[in-house]
């Protein structure tokens, strides 16, 4: 008998732990403008929204909210999408997916990324609120003061200001252009570190 309470008293802590975990992902909508239930979805499209999730505030011209069948929180937005960060930090998109959970957002067309440090643009970004990393995959540049980075595919790391760069990797400065294939930058402190063949050309 006392096997099957204590089983029973496990049971009860976890559904009361995934509720816990579920309400403090869960997002909040401050406003809309007007919405709309889209029958074949099952969803409520909202215009004009603002929501809030930990400290960052998403808007856009439409999204909806939904949730998967472990009951996980997941946001669509299309156009002018704009993420908002505690720090400052603005995130601009034509699309954004986003996982309230992870607390990953995922934004393709005309994205860019502002912080105090560096713009970087590019047409798809994968970036985590919480870890406040970015990754790009299929083209970018980061521009920071008088430099100007591109690459095929960077790493950023937002609080120490790092970035790594692979594959067709070009530094333009009001003096030097540089050609290499994997570089790690700084933002902050500007020191540059090259990984493999450089090419510097000075003017």
């Amino acid at each position: 008998m006392k096997k099957y309470i204590s089983l029973l008293l496990l049971v009860v802590l976890q559904a009361l732990l995934i509720q816990t975990v579920r309400a403090q992902d869960k997002m909040n909508i401050v406003r809309s403008d007007m919405s709309r239930i889209n029958a074949k979805l099952g969803t409520m499209m909202n215009y004009n929204p603002l929501y809030e999730h930990k400290g960052n505030y998403l808007t856009a011209d439409s999204g909806y909210l939904y949730k998967n069948e472990i009951g996980q929180e997941f946001f669509e937005a299309f156009g002018n999408v704009v993420i908002t960060q505690p720090s400052g930090t603005l995130i601009y998109a034509d699309h954004l997916h986003y996982d309230a959970s992870a607390q990953l957002a995922k934004l393709t067309g005309n994205v860019k990324m502002e912080d105090r440090n560096s713009v970087l643009t590019t047409n798809y970004l994968t970036y985590n609120l919480r870890s406040k990393i970015g990754t790009y995959t299929g083209g970018g540049r980061i521009i920071s003061q008088n430099d100007t980075i591109t690459s095929r595919n960077a790493y950023y790391f937002e609080n120490t200001g790092d970035a790594y760069f692979r594959h067709k990797v070009v530094v333009r400065t009001p003096s030097v252009k540089v050609f290499t294939d994997t570089m790690r930058y700084n933002g902050i402190t500007k020191n540059t570190y090259f990984f493999g063949p450089t090419n510097i050309k000075g003017q």
